[in-house]
């Protein structure tokens, strides 16, 4: 999101004074050369509160900052099967994926073959 540039507290009181005149949000805003949607906020904001200021804004402030929420936020996305998905095998994992997988097969045939001794299966 963009900031933008705050007006000046004389435009705003210039636009105050031009509406209480009887002039359209359009007019003054080709007078001024401002936009037509920020006078009307102007003007909104000087009907409701009666006042030009910028008022503070309501409730508690933060307990993160903006940058820790950021963080927070970074990390989160990251989960343990992110990790594993990126992580490299090493010469040791390929050599206990050679060697253990003959000797789990191997142990698995043994083991049908003793069921099917005992009858396990028909």
């Amino acid at each position: 999101m963009v900031k933008t540039k705050e007006l000046s507290k004389d435009t705003r009181n210039k636009i105050v004074a031009l509406h209480q005149a009887g002039k359209t949000e359009s007019a003054i805003a080709n007078q001024l050369g401002v936009k037509k949607s920020t006078v009307g906020a102007i003007i909104r904001k000087w009907k409701t509160y009666k006042t030009n200021d910028n008022l503070p804004r309501s409730g508690a402030p933060r307990k993160i900052p903006p940058r820790g929420v950021r963080m927070i936020t970074r990390t989160k996305g990251r989960t343990c099967l992110h990790y594993a998905v990126r992580k490299r095998f090493t010469f040791l994992d390929y050599l206990l994926i050679v060697i253990l997988m003959p000797v789990m097969l191997i142990g698995y045939m043994i083991m049908v073959s003793l069921q099917k001794d005992i009858g396990v299966f028909p």
